[in-house]
C-alpha cells in the first residue's frame, strides 16, 4: 500500500514500498522544466488577455468605435433624410409655378397685382 492510499493518519511510513509515487518528493529536472513551460505560458496567456482588454485594438477602442459609428449612422440618416427634403423642393421648383409663387411670397415678400400686403406685427 502506498502513502496516498493510506486510510489511516497513524500509518505514516517512513520508506515507500517500490512502484508508489510519492507526491511530496523533490521535483526533478523534469519537473522543473514543466513548470517553467507552465509558467512561461501563463505569463503568455496574461500578456494576451492584457493586449484583448486594456491594449491596442482591444475591447475599449472597440466599444469606443461602435459609439463613434452609432452616432455617424445617426447623423448620416438625419442628413440624408434632409436631401431628400431639399431634393422634392428642387423638384417642385422646378416643374411646378405653385411653389415658385409660395417662395416669391414666403421669402421674398412679393405680392400679386391687385393685392394688398399686409403686416401683422406681434
Amino acid at each position: 500500500m502506498c502513502w496516498s492510499e493510506s486510510l489511516l493518519p497513524a500509518q505514516v511510513r517512513t520508506e515507500q514500498p517500490s512502484g508508489c509515487h510519492d507526491p511530496f518528493q523533490e521535483v526533478g529536472n523534469e519537473g522543473l522544466a514543466m513548470k517553467a513551460i507552465i509558467g512561461i505560458l501563463m505569463l503568455v496567456l496574461v500578456l494576451l488577455q492584457w493586449r484583448l482588454w486594456v491594449g491596442d485594438g482591444g475591447v475599449q477602442e472597440l466599444t469606443q468605435l461602435e459609439q463613434e459609428l452609432a452616432a455617424q449612422r445617426a447623423e448620416n440618416e438625419a442628413l440624408q433624410q434632409r436631401n431628400q427634403m431639399l431634393e422634392s423642393e428642387i423638384l417642385d421648383l422646378k416643374n411646378g409655378e405653385e411653389a415658385v409663387e409660395e417662395r416669391a411670397r414666403s421669402d421674398l415678400g412679393m405680392i400679386r397685382d391687385g393685392e394688398t400686403f399686409y403686416m401683422v406685427i406681434d
